[in-house]
């Protein structure tokens, strides 16, 4: 648990997406954002002075099992881990995408605190990654995505998490393959607060805030 002394770790959780175009694979990382706020229960309400529609709450987060451990006797009777209290601020920017990153920043220094850009996790859409898979990704370039460029660019910075959901590419042009509505099953794999995409996305999240030093 943390102790009495001590601020507990704060992550920023955002969605990138187009809010004017819900539902499309772009925007499939603010669907996976309103689903984790329901499956939390943790209303969104728009704020100006970040540009985005917020929201906050703590949850309880257990330690990652470590290599190696866990076996034997002396394992069997230990006293299972201690959660750790975690704050969250829910991200949904109002900005378009490509300079959503200014969202990202003010909500940063307005409202996490410690204030870091490795608090940050990004989730976005992914061509790189095939439908219905999740990649989790720490630091790199921006490769292609103008959300994550944006980001990049009003942080100042690459070191934030990002949780890349697949959405694979199409035959026609990017632009509006991008654009184009998810497939059903691909919408139901992202939308709701058991939707199998939404629980590995929290499983990531899990394992990111976990890590954190």
């Amino acid at each position: 648990m943390t102790g009495k002394d001590s601020q507990p770790k704060h992550f920023l959780i955002v969605g990138l997406g187009n809010y004017t175009h819900p539902n499309t694979r772009h925007s499939v990382g603010q669907v996976v954002l309103d689903s984790l706020a329901e499956r939390f229960q943790v209303p969104l309400s728009y704020d100006r002075s970040v540009m985005g529609w917020v929201g906050n709450t703590e949850i309880d987060i257990l330690p990652q099992p470590q290599k190696g451990k866990g076996k034997g006797k002396q394992a069997a009777d230990a006293a299972p881990p201690e959660p750790e209290r975690i704050k969250f601020t829910f991200l949904k920017p109002k900005l378009l995408m490509n300079v959503s990153g200014k969202s990202v920043a003010l909500t940063l220094r307005n409202k996490i605190r410690p204030s870091t850009n490795r608090s940050i996790i990004v989730l976005h859409d992914s061509l790189e990654q095939k439908p219905l898979k999740i990649s989790p990704k720490y630091s790199g370039s921006a490769n292609g995505h103008n959300g994550v460029r944006s980001t990049i660019d009003s942080l100042a910075g690459q070191d934030f998490h990002r949780i890349r959901l697949g959405i694979g590419r199409g035959p026609q042009d990017v632009a509006d393959f991008v654009l184009e509505p998810l497939p059903s099953k691909e919408l139901s794999h992202w939308d709701g607060t058991e939707a199998e995409g939404v629980s590995e996305v929290w499983k990531a999240v899990e394992a990111i805030v976990a890590s954190a030093k």
